[in-house]
């Protein structure tokens, strides 16, 4: 793959299996698991203007709302995954976005050759789902160990 200048595009490792990118505009941007492993959620992804470092990204002003299932598509169940840095890649062509960047955080995990992409993708829908299911409400939980009666 071609084009794009590697001077504004960093890639950075934080905790056991995070792998982070940030690229400008008009880059190219690869993101590379250590041997074994595949990409197996995305933490984070937004190309717009993005804010933060590596475990902390925030989303901007503005955004491509459908930058995490692009990312999501191209890396989820792969070992290595590349895209160019571009608003036509990420569905955004405003006037004025002059600056874009994107942002993204991705876990690796061990790859099971037994399984394919798409039992891969399925597996991590439901435990998304099952996270969700189980997250407690106002009320539940831990009993109120506070100063003072609870309110």
């Amino acid at each position: 793959m071609g084009g794009g200048s590697p001077v504004n595009v960093s890639v950075q490792t934080i905790t056991v299996g995070s792998i982070c990118g940030y690229g400008v505009d008009g880059t190219n941007i690869e993101f590379k698991c250590p041997d074994g492993k595949v990409f197996s959620k995305v933490e984070f992804a937004s190309y717009g203007d993005s804010k933060g470092k590596c475990g902390s990204f925030v989303r901007g002003e503005w955004f491509a709302q459908d930058s995490t299932s692009i990312i999501q598509n191209l890396c989820i169940g792969e070992q290595t995954c590349h895209t160019h840095v571009g608003g036509t890649e990420f569905n955004l062509n405003m006037v004025g976005s002059d600056g874009s960047r994107l942002a993204v955080q991705l876990v690796c995990d061990w790859y099971d050759p037994k399984i394919s992409k798409e039992q891969r993708m399925k597996n991590i829908q439901e435990e998304i789902d099952n996270e969700i299911a189980n997250q407690k409400g106002p009320g539940e939980g831990d009993p109120y160990n506070g100063f003072g009666p609870p309110e």
